[in-house]
């Protein structure tokens, strides 16, 4: 009985750890990425309008910005709480629907969520808006690298 007590308390404590792997804020590892790749966090007006309207869905926004010569090229981290919260970000503001227009219309959270990392607009809890039409592809490649 003693050893079944340990196994169990052993697979259940593994579990545990599972979980929190899977649940981890990936915002600092996509913040070390973008920052390689020569963008820095900037703090403007539009970081505030945009929290405005992302607070409802419980996400904390990120504006970052690169600029290479007179071409500026922004990117949004919107950091979710739950991939459910993405969904329905997507699903009730027709804003992100347009930059997002490639994803997956999919009602499944997890199908949703899947469509975006493919595509590279979202890592872990992450989603990320390109604001640019210069650097799409490279805000993409650094979201799915990172």
């Amino acid at each position: 009985m003693k050893k079944l007590t340990k196994i169990l308390s052993l697979i259940l404590a593994l579990a545990m750890a599972i979980s929190l792997v899977a649940c981890a804020n990936s915002y600092g590892k996509i913040k070390r990425a973008f920052e390689k790749a020569g963008y820095e966090v900037i703090e403007t007006e539009e970081t505030a309008n945009w929290e405005e309207w992302t607070s409802e869905y419980g996400c904390k926004v990120h504006y970052f910005q690169k600029t290479e010569g007179i071409l500026k090229q922004p990117a949004i981290i919107l950091e979710f709480k739950a991939t459910d919260d993405m969904l329905d970000l997507y699903k009730n503001n027709e804003e992100v629907r347009e930059f997002l227009q490639d994803a997956s219309n999919n009602e499944d959270a997890k199908e949703f969520y899947n469509s975006l990392v493919e595509k590279g607009y979202a890592n872990g809890n992450c989603m990320v808006i390109p604001l640019t039409l210069t650097g799409y592809q490279s805000v993409l490649d650094i979201v799915k690298n990172a």
